[in-house]
């Protein structure tokens, strides 16, 4: 089975005769142009990807709709929701074709759906286009402990288990979706995303900060780092982590560490562009963000984040081996250098507005 095609929301609701729980109405959306650094000239493509409105946010009540596949599409008549997924706002329509479900579970009872497009494998998708939908679900009054089983994404980490175990959502709820499965409960309740495609409403911070504490001893300058063998890799790696120490910042290894729990109780935050900065959601407001973003990779999840949780960010936009042509999207493949003397003012101009 998979789905044929799309389906409306309201086409959707009348064969299936479900209903629409409101959450948030829909908003313009113009966020100030932040400092930047570095190549600003690329911050065009950045905003470009930066929609004008943020849709209302809403959960779907779905009698005899179905959950297929990894990404988690709601399926009704054989069509897929495409607007409750992480596509909503996007410029291009998804690709449906890799998600051919050869099995079928059957639930008794009510599912509530958090899964989402690399929800499985990236935890930045997990935390805020998945578990995120949290906020929305509350806002449209469902409370977890009112559905029997929750589709969660399925990025498996101590960090991904501890969110899943601060949200209340008990382990023999949880239902990790996957590539050839389709989920057919009672009734599928389908919230939509908390914001839009790469950009968050302050709801999103405001839910996601009662899951975690901030540490109580924990540096106060904070330098995430990356792997050598991530994706988009530094060419000046060295360099950059010996600028952030000599401006008292102390990298942090996201995978050996707390990372929501220090992000709690930060001044100042520097790191690469990268599921990690998924954890500014934790930030005070207020708290200083530098962003090392690249400059074929301008996308805007981290600056909405922080502009969504009442940041103090700042870009410094670094350059990529090679900027691919707009109609070339997805994930940049090319390594980055760092300009350092401009992230050093960066850090500079950061640093001073610290209270003494």
């Amino acid at each position: 089975m998979r789905a044929a095609g799309t389906i409306t929301e309201q086409d959707a609701l009348q064969i299936l005769g479900g209903s629409r729980r409101p959450a948030e109405h829909a908003v313009d959306y113009a966020p100030p142009r932040p400092p930047i650094y570095g190549e600003s000239e690329r911050w065009a493509a950045l905003e470009a990807m930066t929609p004008a409105c943020l849709p209302a946010t809403r959960v779907l009540e779905l009698p005899g709709a179905q959950v297929q596949g990894a990404r988690g599409w709601v399926v009704v008549d054989d069509r897929a929701i495409t607007s409750l997924s992480w596509w909503e706002s996007h410029a291009l329509e998804p690709n449906l074709a890799g998600d051919e479900c050869t099995r079928e579970r059957r639930l008794d009872g009510t599912l509530l759906n958090l899964a989402t497009m690399m929800g499985k494998k990236n935890y930045g998708h997990f935390l805020l286009d998945g578990l995120g939908r949290l906020a929305v679900t509350e806002l449209a009054g469902i409370r977890v402990e009112e559905v029997d089983w929750v589709l969660v994404p399925g990025f498996d980490t101590a960090a991904t288990r501890r969110m899943l175990d601060a949200a209340e959502i008990p382990p023999e709820k949880r239902i990790v979706p996957r590539r050839a499965l389709a989920v057919t409960p009672d009734v599928v309740l389908a919230p939509s995303m908390p914001g839009t495609t790469r950009v968050y409403r302050p709801s999103l911070p405001r839910y996601l900060r009662t899951l975690s504490q901030p540490a109580a001893r924990a540096p106060r300058r904070l330098y995430i780092t990356r792997p050598d063998d991530a994706r988009r890799p530094l060419t000046n790696r060295p360099e950059l982590a010996r600028l952030a120490m000599s401006h008292g910042f102390t990298p942090i290894d996201p995978m050996g560490s707390d990372l929501a729990a220090l992000m709690g109780s930060a001044d100042v935050v520097l790191g690469e562009h990268g599921a990690a900065l998924a954890d500014l959601a934790f930030c005070r407001p207020g708290t200083r963000v530098i962003e090392l973003i690249p400059s074929d990779h301008m996308h805007p999840y981290y600056f909405s984040l922080a502009m969504a949780a009442d940041l103090d960010y700042a870009a410094v936009v670094c350059r990529s081996a090679e900027v691919r042509p707009p109609d070339r999207p997805g994930p940049s493949p090319h390594s980055v250098e760092v300009p350092l003397d401009a992230l050093s003012d960066a850090l500079s101009d950061a640093l001073a507005a610290l209270p003494a």
